[in-house]
């Protein structure tokens, strides 16, 4: 009685062995050892201890025998409280959307005619109303990306502009060529998106009118697009995400319209009328690829300031000062990208950013989702010791809200890491279960 438990024995034989091979991604694991860290405490064995701050999770006295501990066990409420395992009340909320969500798509698996009917309104016409949708897409919904500014402007085309950039950056194209990499990859994923968009859709019309056999994946396409849902032909070719049909045309036009001003920036800049062919903000949120945008800055930073990758940690300056955040664009738009790359489109889920304070807080209201302000990533050497510390988070950073489907699909997911100021330690913002995501639903 008289010693300590060694606490750190039981989080160990908890955490890694018994629940160890059963989770895999690594910052759920880091999650699920900050809980059970909550009941394997000094703080336990103090009188009056609360798991959740109230009297309905209080710690079990030490003086219980084996009934009595049965006795507390029983009295615990049946479904528990976020606030036991260090989550938001909001989680509850969270739940329960996702639950509903789950019983609806359900049912519409189990009666797709009945959400056809629904969607048609008083039209009895599948075929007309499918036909209204994929004009609508197609109508939307551009063949390829048009780069530049098109052979009616007067301007050189965006192939010139790439061939004569080299002697434009003279010896820092080096350094910059990575992200026009970075920018035709982009563009070659978003073609093929769009061609294999048009050719489902002319080939859906076609078979319609009557020219062609309905094929089986013709039919599927059909019956989803009924239903307002993305086709699984072009969910296998698309970026993930869990938007509803019409607001992923919208997030295509978005993502496409930020490519196609970043090749006309290219241009402009070969044309002497830009500072700069790097936009003065990266919208992470559009990227097909958007690992490869921290690759790329990782890289031309590594070839800016001549020091091998593996020496170079990237660092984060939140950028919630709008005169702030101008002076930094100008300076990296003007001089070396070693000054740093500003991205933005990046929400915290979980949490929110408090602009006074310059550092996340807890959630002041239901809303779970909150944007955060654009961020500066810039690259420094290890070597450099951080200032402080002590109420930094490393946040993770997902490509949607799903976080990770599987565990199969973790690493596919986690776009990376990034550390931002918090009112609170590491711990508690890790029980939070708080993240950063790219993508959410309105």
């Amino acid at each position: 009685k008289n010693q300590i438990p060694p606490f750190d024995v039981f989080c160990y034989l908890a955490g890694s062995v018994v629940y160890g091979g059963r989770v895999t991604d690594e910052f759920d694991r880091r999650r699920l050892l900050r809980i059970i860290e909550r009941f394997y405490c000094p703080e336990t064995l103090k009188e009056d201890y609360s798991y959740a701050g109230d009297d309905t999770y209080k710690a079990p006295n030490l003086d219980l025998n084996f009934s009595g501990l049965l006795s507390y066990i029983n009295a615990l409420p049946d479904f528990d409280d976020p606030r036991v395992f260090g989550m938001h009340p909001n989680t509850n909320r969270a739940l329960m959307y996702v639950q509903a969500n789950q019983l609806v798509d359900m049912l519409v698996a189990i009666e797709p005619q009945y959400r056809m009917m629904i969607s048609l309104g008083a039209s009895s016409d599948s075929d007309a109303a499918c036909m209204t949708i994929i004009n609508d897409i197609t109508a939307k919904l551009p063949h390829f990306i048009e780069t530049g500014y098109g052979p009616q402007a007067r301007h050189i085309t965006f192939e010139n502009a790439l061939a004569k950039i080299s002697d434009k950056l003279e010896s820092k194209y080096h350094a910059y060529s990575v992200f026009f990499s970075l920018l035709k990859q982009e563009l070659r994923a978003y073609n093929e998106l769009l061609e294999l968009i048009h050719t489902t859709c002319n080939d859906l019309r076609r078979a319609l009118v009557g020219e062609t056999v309905v094929s089986e994946i013709l039919e599927e396409t059909q019956r989803t697009l009924l239903m307002h849902e993305m086709p699984r032909v072009w969910k296998k070719k698309s970026y993930p995400s869990t938007k509803s049909l019409l607001a992923w045309i919208a997030d295509n036009l978005i993502r496409i319209a930020f490519f196609k001003e970043w090749t006309r920036l290219i241009v402009t800049y070969v044309e002497d009328k830009a500072s700069s062919p790097l936009p003065p903000i990266f919208n992470i949120g559009a990227f097909y690829y958007p690992k490869g945008l921290f690759s790329a800055i990782l890289q031309s930073s590594a070839r800016s300031i001549a020091l091998p990758i593996d020496q170079l940690k990237f660092t984060y300056q939140v950028l919630d000062n709008n005169e702030e955040c101008q002076m930094l664009q100008s300076s990296t738009s003007t001089n070396d990208i070693a000054n740093g790359i500003t991205i933005d489109g990046i929400y915290i889920d979980g949490a929110q950013w408090d602009n006074e304070r310059h550092q996340i807080i807890d959630c002041t209201s239901q809303q779970r989702t909150h944007r955060l302000p654009p961020l500066l990533c810039k690259l420094i050497p290890k070597s450099i010791e951080n200032v402080d510390s002590t109420n930094v988070y490393e946040c993770p950073v997902y490509l949607t809200a799903l976080r990770a489907v599987s565990a199969s699909e973790a690493a596919k997911h986690l776009v990376g890491t990034i550390t931002i100021p918090c009112s609170e330690t590491e711990s508690f913002w890790t029980t939070r279960s708080i993240a950063g995501i790219l993508e959410v639903n309105e």
